[in-house]
């Protein structure tokens, strides 16, 4: 699937909803958010995203 059709599929979805515009970014945000408040292990949280690195999970940057 192309990222463009999803982006319009979704944004079809939220308009039929009537909820307020939001991106399938702001998913993936909600997402790491909630496993982390329910105490899901960094590394869990980064394999479900499928981010590359844990700092990218974690939003630290290496020093």
């Amino acid at each position: 699937m192309e990222p463009s059709n999803v982006d319009r599929a979704f944004e079809a979805l939220v308009k039929r909803a009537g909820v307020r515009p939001i991106g399938c970014t702001n998913l993936r945000h909600s997402c790491a958010t909630l496993l982390f408040t329910m105490d899901v292990d960094a590394s869990t949280v980064q394999r479900i995203l499928r981010h590359s690195s844990i700092t990218v999970t974690t939003g630290t940057s290496p020093t």
